[in-house]
């Protein structure tokens, strides 16, 4: 991670177009921000990564790399680190939260070790265990900069976006200097630490700067696969999500706990349940619609079930079918539920583990409640 010391801002007084939205996206880093009225949400879509939080403040652009403006002379750096958790610390040897604050230590360590060294000596460093009102465990931590290292970069901050005449042809600056680099660190997917940095600058104290970092914690939301954006855009304006195929025999009202991520193909949904312990739940609606050639019990015969493990019918009427089994020596625990509509047919796949199925079921119910056919 980029250590910024002290920051030089042009203030440059020019036309600039308001964007609601900016992206930057190269081989290694998909990241994009959304306007709102006071703040900015962050999505982070980088394989693997999949996660969002909101960012208060009014301005907000793209610098370099992953190093953003945050606004109020702040800048941000945004970055994720994979790690073999195996070969770490697994959470089958030390349990979860032992295992949890272990491998964000191993991160800190690591991390600090690399400024150690570019400073030739020892970092004065604090540490700061936070868990969000979800459950979901933070470290935060930081290290004092010595006097006298100085590491510069210089961001040009537009005042505002209307045009105005340039009298004087020299660009204000200002210049400020930090006190300590502060670091937000939370592990996604079980194999992936995420670190948020930024600057405590000396007009600034670090207390404050460490409740910025929770409250965004408190607005981490961590999905299953690529965000998918309208659903995003509609859930950031307060509007409720309905879901309907193209010819309105299929309406599936989402609740505001459910993930909606991009689905790979046509005529199916799919969307994640909060995580738990790393682990992300997902459900999966595929749907045809019914033709002479294609019964219902057809429509089910599509699916294999001889080799499924621990096979039970839960359910079994003519418009209802639903199935419960495991897979890979039990470690995954699903559903799958059919419905039978007029004149379309619906499969749901419920997928969890054996350590989150419970944490995740009723929603699954009430997930199921919310589907309605033609």
């Amino acid at each position: 991670m980029m250590n910024i010391k002290k920051i030089t801002l042009l203030i440059g007084i020019y036309l600039s177009i308001v964007l609601t939205t900016f992206a930057q996206q190269n081989n290694e880093i998909v990241q994009y921000a959304i306007k709102q009225d006071s703040s900015y949400f962050f999505i982070d879509n980088t394989r693997d990564n999949w996660y969002t939080f909101a960012i208060k403040t009014d301005t907000m652009f793209h610098i370099v790399k992953n190093i953003y403006y945050w606004g109020n002379d702040k800048t941000i750096q945004i970055g994720s680190v994979y790690f073999d958790s195996e070969k770490i610390n697994p959470v089958s040897v030390f349990g979860f939260q032992k295992s949890n604050k272990y491998n964000l230590l191993a991160l800190k360590n690591w991390e600090l070790k690399y400024h150690n060294e570019q400073y030739h000596k020892k970092l004065k460093s604090g540490t700061e265990f936070y868990q969000n009102p979800k459950g979901k465990n933070f470290l935060i931590w930081w290290f004092k900069h010595p006097k006298g290292n100085w590491n510069d970069m210089e961001i040009e901050v537009p005042l505002n976006n209307t045009a105005q005449e340039i009298n004087n042809t020299e660009i204000p600056y200002k210049t400020l200097e930090s006190t300590h680099q502060l670091y937000l660190t939370f592990i996604i997917h079980g194999n992936t630490y995420v670190m948020i940095c930024i600057p405590v600058w000396t007009t600034e104290t670090l207390k404050n700067q460490i409740q910025r970092l929770k409250t965004m914690a408190n607005s981490l939301n961590v999905y299953g696969g690529d965000v998918d954006f309208n659903t995003l855009a509609k859930r950031l304006k307060n509007e409720k999500i309905v879901v309907k195929d193209s010819l309105n025999f299929i309406e599936i009202e989402v609740p505001d706990w459910l993930n909606v991520t991009a689905s790979p193909y046509d005529n199916y949904f799919i969307a994640s349940f909060p995580e738990k312990d790393y682990i992300i739940n997902a459900v999966g609606v595929g749907w045809k619609y019914n033709t002479d050639s294609l019964s219902f019990l057809n429509f089910i015969k599509k699916e294999d079930y001889s080799k499924k493990e621990n096979l039970k019918i839960l359910e079994d009427t003519d418009t209802v079918k639903r199935y419960f089994f495991t897979d890979n020596r039990d470690w995954f625990y699903s559903q799958d539920i059919y419905l039978k509509g007029t004149n379309i047919y619906c499969k749901i796949n419920f997928t969890a583990t054996k350590s989150t199925y419970d944490y995740n079921v009723e929603r699954f119910y009430e997930f199921v409640k919310s589907i309605k056919l033609e």
